[in-house]
């Protein structure tokens, strides 16, 4: 299991407060001083492995009472992707719930980086992401775009907004454009990776090619949503 803890900054804000202080000493300064620089929040990334279940699980927490550098008492979860073993390169979100004035920073695209980042070394070179919308999505005019980076194959969506995405992950956080810096507080543990791999395989999902990481686990190969490629073009 790996831990990470970071503490979110506004960039100019940041940046500025940076200039003035030696790199390599950033991180103490940052922690002891309280009046010239204010966290807008703390953020934890948690990424597990339990037996054929990876999970990558984010909470927050936000100012109330007393400095967010201090370790805080309550948090709330705003993030919550798995994946199981004889899906190994789909990586499900169940949870996405960051709002606020921390909406439109560019937070998520960073946190659904990471989540890419860990879940290559489960998955292999070709991960997925699969997910449903809501007529809550819908309302929100930032919430379809933001999909739409992410996912290769484009989203399914009706009127009300209610639809659901399965498609190629793709990688769009670009840290020089968002609006706000993580600092790495602290970080314990290894991200997960999958010992065992016979290599991969190319087969059909959703009517599109997919690498898929080969499984030692009998029940991958009764799962009907892949298709193995090659024996599909000479049927």
């Amino acid at each position: 299991m790996k831990k990470t803890e970071y503490l979110i900054f506004n960039r100019p804000e940041f940046e500025r407060f940076a200039n003035k202080h030696v790199a390599a000493s950033l991180l103490s300064v940052v922690m002891e001083d309280r009046q010239h620089l204010t966290p807008k929040a703390r953020i934890v990334v948690t990424t597990d492995l339990k037996g054929a279940n990876w999970s990558f699980k984010v909470t927050r927490q936000l100012p109330q009472n007393g400095d967010l550098r201090e370790h805080p008492s309550m948090a709330h979860e705003i993030l919550y992707i798995s994946a199981g073993h004889s899906e190994s390169n789909i990586a499900k979100v169940t949870d996405i719930t960051n709002s606020g004035e921390l909406e439109g920073l560019g937070i998520n695209t960073w946190l659904l980086d990471l989540a890419f980042q860990d879940f290559l070394q489960v998955s292999g070179p070709d991960p997925w992401l699969e997910g449903k919308l809501s007529s809550t999505d819908h309302n929100n005019p930032r919430r379809i775009p933001f999909w739409e980076k992410h996912i290769a194959h484009g989203l399914q969506v009706n009127e009300e907004g209610n639809g659901r995405f399965l498609g190629p992950w793709v990688r769009s956080y670009n840290p020089y454009r968002s609006q706000f810096v993580p600092l790495l507080v602290n970080q314990t543990g290894n991200p997960p990776a999958r010992k065992a791999s016979l290599g991969y395989s190319l087969y059909e999902l959703e009517q599109k090619p997919a690498l898929l990481m080969i499984s030692r686990n009998d029940d991958f190969y009764r799962n009907r949503r892949w298709k193995p490629i090659w024996k599909t073009r000479t049927e």
